[in-house]
Protein backbone atom coordinates (compact mmCIF):
# COMPACT_ATOMS: atom_id res chain seq x y z
CA UNK A 1 0.00 0.00 0.00
CA UNK A 2 1.49 3.28 -1.11
CA UNK A 3 1.78 5.96 1.53
CA UNK A 4 3.98 8.56 -0.09
CA UNK A 5 4.24 10.95 -3.00
CA UNK A 6 7.57 11.85 -4.55
CA UNK A 7 7.67 15.49 -5.53
CA UNK A 8 9.92 15.77 -8.57
CA UNK A 9 9.94 19.52 -9.07
CA UNK A 10 8.45 22.85 -8.16
CA UNK A 11 8.40 26.42 -9.34
CA UNK A 12 9.84 28.57 -6.53
CA UNK A 13 7.66 31.53 -5.60
CA UNK A 14 9.08 32.63 -2.24
CA UNK A 15 12.48 32.23 -0.63
CA UNK A 16 14.50 32.22 -3.84
CA UNK A 17 17.54 33.68 -2.08
CA UNK A 18 17.50 30.94 0.56
CA UNK A 19 16.99 28.23 -2.05
CA UNK A 20 19.87 29.54 -4.15
CA UNK A 21 22.10 29.62 -1.08
CA UNK A 22 21.24 25.98 -0.27
CA UNK A 23 21.66 24.77 -3.86
CA UNK A 24 24.59 26.99 -4.81
CA UNK A 25 23.46 27.12 -8.44
CA UNK A 26 20.53 26.85 -10.78
CA UNK A 27 18.32 25.03 -11.64
CA UNK A 28 16.90 25.26 -8.13
CA UNK A 29 14.20 22.62 -7.88
CA UNK A 30 13.97 20.53 -11.04
CA UNK A 31 14.17 16.93 -9.90
CA UNK A 32 13.71 15.39 -6.45
CA UNK A 33 17.31 15.83 -5.27
CA UNK A 34 17.54 19.49 -6.25
CA UNK A 35 14.09 20.15 -4.81
CA UNK A 36 14.99 18.55 -1.46
CA UNK A 37 18.24 20.49 -1.18
CA UNK A 38 16.61 23.79 -2.15
CA UNK A 39 13.82 23.24 0.38
CA UNK A 40 16.19 22.13 3.15
CA UNK A 41 14.68 18.65 3.36
CA UNK A 42 17.03 16.21 5.10
CA UNK A 43 16.81 12.74 6.65
CA UNK A 44 15.70 14.45 9.87
CA UNK A 45 12.24 14.76 8.25
CA UNK A 46 11.96 11.04 7.48
CA UNK A 47 8.45 9.94 8.43
CA UNK A 48 7.34 13.52 9.07
CA UNK A 49 3.58 14.18 8.74
CA UNK A 50 3.26 16.91 6.10
CA UNK A 51 0.18 18.35 7.79
CA UNK A 52 2.39 19.86 10.50
CA UNK A 53 5.41 22.20 10.73
CA UNK A 54 8.26 22.47 10.09
CA UNK A 55 7.37 21.24 6.59
CA UNK A 56 3.76 21.56 5.48
CA UNK A 57 2.22 20.84 2.08
CA UNK A 58 -0.61 23.25 1.36
CA UNK A 59 -3.21 23.20 -1.40
CA UNK A 60 -2.10 24.88 -4.60
CA UNK A 61 -4.02 26.08 -7.60
CA UNK A 62 -6.61 24.02 -9.47
CA UNK A 63 -5.37 22.35 -12.64
CA UNK A 64 -7.73 21.47 -15.48
CA UNK A 65 -7.75 17.77 -16.40
CA UNK A 66 -6.50 18.50 -19.91
CA UNK A 67 -3.43 20.21 -18.44
CA UNK A 68 -2.38 17.15 -16.43
CA UNK A 69 0.25 15.00 -18.13
CA UNK A 70 0.73 11.35 -17.23
CA UNK A 71 3.83 9.26 -17.90
CA UNK A 72 5.77 6.29 -16.69
CA UNK A 73 7.83 6.53 -13.54
CA UNK A 74 11.35 7.97 -13.72
CA UNK A 75 14.61 6.48 -12.47
CA UNK A 76 13.44 2.93 -11.79
CA UNK A 77 13.56 -0.35 -13.68
CA UNK A 78 10.65 -2.33 -12.21
CA UNK A 79 7.22 -1.17 -13.42
CA UNK A 80 8.78 1.92 -15.01
CA UNK A 81 5.96 2.02 -17.56
CA UNK A 82 3.20 2.27 -14.93
CA UNK A 83 1.37 5.59 -15.35
CA UNK A 84 2.09 6.84 -11.84
CA UNK A 85 3.77 10.13 -12.72
CA UNK A 86 1.57 13.19 -13.00
CA UNK A 87 2.61 16.72 -13.85
CA UNK A 88 1.32 20.01 -15.21
CA UNK A 89 1.99 20.13 -18.94
CA UNK A 90 4.46 22.82 -19.95
CA UNK A 91 5.39 23.53 -16.34
CA UNK A 92 9.04 24.65 -16.17
CA UNK A 93 9.78 22.69 -12.98
CA UNK A 94 9.13 19.27 -14.54
CA UNK A 95 12.21 17.08 -15.03
CA UNK A 96 12.87 13.74 -16.65
CA UNK A 97 11.44 12.08 -19.74
CA UNK A 98 7.91 12.83 -20.85
CA UNK A 99 6.65 9.89 -22.85
CA UNK A 100 3.19 9.06 -24.09
CA UNK A 101 1.64 6.66 -21.59
CA UNK A 102 -1.82 5.33 -20.92
CA UNK A 103 -3.57 7.06 -18.03
CA UNK A 104 -4.88 5.04 -15.09
CA UNK A 105 -8.35 4.97 -16.69
CA UNK A 106 -6.91 3.51 -19.93
CA UNK A 107 -6.98 6.77 -21.89
CA UNK A 108 -3.84 7.81 -23.72
CA UNK A 109 -2.30 11.07 -22.61
CA UNK A 110 0.07 13.02 -24.82
CA UNK A 111 2.45 14.98 -22.59
CA UNK A 112 4.09 18.07 -23.99
CA UNK A 113 7.56 17.42 -25.45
Amino acid sequence: QGEAVLLRGLLPVHGLDVMLERRGRRPLAEGPGRLARAMGVTDALYGHDLRYPPLVVLPGWRVASEDVGVSGRVGIKIAADWPHRFYVRGFPGVSGPRRMRPAADGATVNPTP
